[in-house]
């Protein structure tokens, strides 16, 4: 025969273990929210600073053309000269605008997947669980 005490200490057994597999199972989850955020920080600032390098050697390349532009101009020998260097010179920036949008979209796209890899990762985690 049990006694009331040996009842009060299996009652306290079966819920500690009901309580621990709960919250075990709830400390495994945040685990994996909090390291799933910090991949998904990290990635975006490695994103955020890549955009910015590259956005920065396209207005290096903008200002190095521009110079050598002016340089070029202050050596024209008619207003003739000058004018089709000028519009030579808008025609290679506006190309050079235009393959700048299209490597920083490709840029953006890539970081971006990146970026949400880890989380993508976690919903499928969750979907096959």
């Amino acid at each position: 025969m049990t006694t009331a005490t040996e009842k009060k200490a299996a009652e306290k057994t079966t819920v500690k273990a009901v309580i621990g597999d709960r919250f075990g199972n709830v400390r495994g989850v945040t685990s994996t929210v909090a390291s799933t955020t910090v991949a998904v920080g990290k990635s975006y600032f490695s994103g955020v600073g890549s955009v910015g390098k590259a956005l920065f050697g396209f207005g290096r390349e903008a200002a190095e053309d521009s110079i050598k532009h002016v340089q070029a101009l202050t050596k024209a020998t008619c207003l003739r000269n000058a004018a089709e260097m000028q519009v030579a010179f808008m025609q290679n920036r506006i190309d050079s605008a235009a393959d700048h949008a299209k490597e920083l979209t490709d840029l953006a796209r890539v970081k971006s997947e990146e970026t949400i890899k880890p989380l993508v990762e976690l919903l499928d985690q969750k979907k096959a669980a």
